[in-house]
């Protein structure tokens, strides 16, 4: 035990002062990691009411805020229905939540994942993939001078109720990963049209106290290479189909022991890397994108315990060179979830958790990292 201590220990120290090395201009360091803050549903799923609140993300001091564009009322991105209190399109209602946010200074991290699709076919068949495919590729097509960044299915690996059989088996999301990524970057001559090439990032994976996702990542990897076209495509492209690894973390949930936070989140950010490390190489220039991570304040029993936590995590974090970005989830409380920094309401100051200051301050004294570039070499060094 102390022997395993001891190494992640180590591990965690040497990952801390590559990052600082980097801050300090030292040669070999790696600037890790944009502040994220996931904002919640962007528009109401029944409505189609703009629900984000470009002013208040914007004064948290977030540099990054994570947009889900999920489909609410409208039947596709391309559906030309009026909905909302706004009257518009789906593509016009995302236009206006993005350039708010832009125009404040907000970058943008995607998530297209299965809200963004209403599909008649059924999960891991090769129609919902087509219309999958088709969607995400509209969205980045529509968005890709605004947005820069983006990942695909939301917690593949989430098991299916009652049981730990995950939602998206390795197989299937091996082949949504590869086409996802020849329909953006590689087909219709998007290799040599630079607009095209954003940063993909795979479907965040869910880790927890129970699972480090190891087995399930090591799964898709295989059955890229072995079973589907992921050789092929490197050997086009000079990379397997992510630009990097998407990951959520939730582990001690009722604990603010830093000690134990620590042990727990490095110990899965290991278990992930060693597997990045095997496939892509220890070389690598790909990252882990840390999409979700956060605590309840129900469960750690105060608010002032979140906060605590809060700045726990991004210490960790902010701090580690295989990280490009960490996101705290999220903005405000939703029912069942007391993970926000701000409680349900209106975005009042009185609706303001402890964990706002804390989230503030990490993010108005976090130093702007290098930009992490796209690993394929073909297409050179393109991100925001």
């Amino acid at each position: 035990m102390k022997e395993v201590v001891g190494n992640l220990r180590q591990e965690f120290f040497a990952y801390l002062f590559a990052g600082l090395f980097c801050l300090l201009g030292i040669p070999g360091g790696h600037c890790a990691a944009w502040v994220c803050l996931d904002a919640n549903a962007p528009v109401d799923a029944q409505s189609g009411d703009i629900a984000a609140p470009a002013q208040v993300i914007a004064e948290t001091g977030t540099r990054f805020t994570r947009i889900n564009f999920i489909l609410g009322p409208w039947n596709a991105p391309d559906d030309t229905a009026q909905h909302g209190a706004q009257n518009m399109s789906w593509f016009e209602t995302y236009d206006a939540i993005i350039n708010a946010l832009v125009s404040r200074g907000v970058r943008i991290y995607g998530l297209i994942g299965a809200e963004a699709v209403k599909s008649a076919a059924q999960l891991n068949t090769e129609q919902y993939i087509d219309d999958y495919v088709r969607n995400f590729v509209l969205i980045v097509e529509h968005f890709k001078d605004r947005v820069r960044v983006y990942e695909s299915f939301n917690e593949p690996n989430n098991w299916e109720s009652g049981t730990t059989t995950p939602t998206v088996p390795p197989y299937w999301f091996a082949k949504m990963l590869e086409r996802i990524y020849r329909a953006v970057k590689v087909e219709d001559g998007h290799t040599t049209n630079t607009t095209w090439q954003v940063t993909l990032v795979s479907g965040p994976v869910f880790s927890h106290d129970e699972d480090t996702v190891a087995s399930y990542f090591t799964q898709v990897y295989s059955e890229g290479i072995g079973t589907l076209g992921w050789k092929a495509l490197k050997s086009a492209v000079g990379t397997y189909p992510l630009d990097g690894v998407g990951y959520h973390i939730y582990v001690a949930p009722a604990t603010t022991n830093v000690y134990t936070i620590h042990q727990k989140m490095l110990g899965n950010i290991k278990a992930i890397w060693d597997v990045v490390k095997t496939y892509e190489g220890s070389g690598t220039a790909k990252r882990l994108w840390i999409s979700e991570f956060g605590w309840r304040n129900d469960f750690l029993g105060s608010e002032a315990a979140q906060a605590k936590n809060l700045k726990t995590g991004f210490d960790i974090l902010l701090g580690d060179a295989r990280v490009a970005l960490a996101s705290w989830f999220c903005l405000t409380d939703f029912p069942g979830a007391y993970y926000g920094i701000f409680r349900a309401g209106e975005f009042k100051e009185t609706d303001k958790k402890l964990a706002w200051s804390a989230f503030n301050t990490v993010a108005i004294n976090a130093p702007t990292p290098t930009p992490t570039p796209t690993p394929a070499k073909a297409f050179g060094l393109f991100l925001f």
